[in-house]
């Protein structure tokens, strides 16, 4: 059981019960789910390997097995495959990321300075907005060289949005040469935020935590159907060819 598979609650809530919250959302979703899986064909769960994505998987697998879904199985008991190109974002580290979206005091090892958000973010961009579009990768060398080297060093060393859409366009792909079976990959929202804007045309910039995307893809194309409870949206794009 991950103990980061939710949120810590606002109210003051107990972790217990946020916890047992954020599984209950899960089921509800995973059955919702359920309606648009096809019982006839072989299903397969592929995850990235951190425990809440682990356990987020299971949770999925015991709730559509309830349902009548019959899993094909790896090693050991569960029907879950670990995929590293469905792993979370390389190098990253969200107090670090969140130094150069909001600016302000920061601290990195035994240096403390100030950072300008303008110039680590002069358009004012949210979070999902900086990395998806990359920011962080297309600041100057001028602004660069205002922060000890060390830091910007280790910002530089996070993995790029485009190589997580990467990633996940080739664990697609993958998927998509095998019609045989049908896929749920489980991961994070540095590669599930890609099908999501597609889908809303950037009205909706990442999926929630527990939420889902149904793809339909063959070999070459990869289209989405639906965002969870949200049947309208564009269904032409291929996201293999964006």
């Amino acid at each position: 059981m991950a103990n980061d598979l939710s949120m810590p609650s606002a109210d003051g809530e107990p972790p217990e019960h946020s916890f047992l919250n954020a599984v209950n959302d899960l089921k509800n979703k995973a059955k919702a789910l359920s309606y648009y899986i096809n019982p006839g064909k072989r299903t397969v769960i592929h995850s990235s390997g951190t425990g809440r994505t682990l356990s987020t998987a299971k949770i999925i697998q015991l709730e559509l097995a309830s349902e009548g879904l019959a899993f094909e199985r790896h090693d050991g008991p569960w029907a879950i495959h670990h995929e590293p190109l469905l792993d979370e974002v390389g190098c990253f580290d969200w107090k670090l990321f969140l130094a150069l979206v909001n600016g302000g005091y920061t601290e990195f090892g035994d240096d403390m300075w100030v950072i300008d958000p303008q110039d680590s973010n002069p358009k004012g961009l949210g979070a999902d907005d900086y990395f998806y579009f990359d920011c962080l990768h297309k600041l100057p060398g001028a602004v660069l060289k205002k922060w000890p080297e060390g830091f910007a060093s280790r910002v530089k060393s996070f993995e790029t949005s485009a190589h997580c859409l990467e990633r996940l366009k080739e664990a697609i792909r993958n998927a998509a040469r095998q019609p045989e079976r049908q896929w749920i990959f489980v991961t994070h929202g540095g590669l599930a935020a890609f099908p999501v804007r597609v889908f809303t045309n950037h009205q909706v910039k990442e999926l929630e935590r527990g939420s889902w995307a149904l793809l339909d893809a063959t070999d070459g194309k990869a289209t989405i159907r639906r965002l969870c409870e949200q049947p309208f949206g564009n269904k032409e794009a291929n996201l293999l060819e964006l």
